[in-house]
C-alpha cells in the first residue's frame, strides 16, 4: 500500500449553519476510499452527503453537508482515510432565528 498523507487542510466556507455543503480541500496526498468526516473532532457528529474528488496535480477535495443538531460557535471538523490518517481543522458554527427574513437589496441610479 502507498503511503498517505495529509497536506494542508482547509475548509470553503469556514462558516455555516446545518444543511449548508461546504468543501474540504487538501494540498497533500491524503483523501482516498471512504471517508469518515464528523464535526466535533473524532467523536463527533457525522458529516452528511460526504463525496470525495481526486484530481491528478495532488489536489483532494471533499464536500459534504453540515449535520444538524450542532450547536452555534466554534468547532473542529475532524476528517479520516479508511488507514487511520486523519487530521482536522477548525469551522465555526451559525444559527438563524426563526422566522428570519434576509433581503438582497438591488439599488439602480439613473444618473445625468
Amino acid at each position: 500500500m502507498p503511503i498517505r498523507f495529509f497536506g494542508t487542510l482547509s475548509a470553503s466556507p469556514n462558516t455555516g449553519k446545518t444543511g449548508d455543503t461546504i468543501t474540504i480541500n487538501n494540498t497533500g496526498a491524503g483523501f482516498f476510499g471512504v471517508m469518515i468526516v464528523k464535526f466535533g473532532g473524532s467523536g463527533g457528529t457525522s458529516a452528511d452527503n460526504i463525496a470525495v474528488t481526486v484530481y491528478g496535480n495532488g489536489q483532494q477535495r471533499i464536500t459534504c453537508d453540515v449535520p444538524a443538531g450542532l450547536a452555534a460557535g466554534a468547532t473542529t471538523i475532524y476528517v479520516e482515510n479508511p488507514d487511520g490518517e486523519n487530521g482536522s481543522i477548525s469551522f465555526t458554527v451559525i444559527t438563524v432565528a426563526a422566522g428570519a427574513i434576509f433581503f438582497n437589496f438591488v439599488t439602480s441610479m439613473n444618473c445625468k
